[in-house]
């Protein structure tokens, strides 16, 4: 068995690298349409117009790091920027959803 080449190891990084920035723009965008969802169920006799906060800050987030992740992985190029904005969306995502999740690991609040 010989040992892959360096070229071939180089693009197996890129693919994974890729998958991930597209995974994470993936999930940013689910829960981008989950905001949304949340805003549609809430009965119109509670709205008071504060919960447009929570549309208007995950609008921010969708534009800030779901949508230059989900560019840079449609189109392979500065996959490095796209992993770091995938990663601030994944962490903004589950912090909201689940917000024990990274906090309890390390025994937090």
């Amino acid at each position: 068995m010989t040992d892959p080449s360096p070229e071939q190891l180089q693009r197996n990084r890129q693919l994974l690298l890729r998958g991930f920035v597209l995974l994470s723009a993936l999930v940013g965008t689910v829960f981008y349409l989950g905001i949304w969802l949340w805003w549609w169920q809430i009965p119109s006799s509670r709205r008071d117009g504060f919960e447009l906060i929570g549309i208007v800050l995950g609008t921010i987030y969708f534009v800030l790091f779901v949508v230059p992740a989900c560019y840079f992985g449609l189109k392979n190029y500065a996959l490095w920027i796209g992993a770091i904005c995938g990663a601030i969306a994944l962490g903004i995502a589950t912090d909201t959803v689940f917000p024990w999740f990274p906090w309890q690991i390390f025994g937090g609040p």
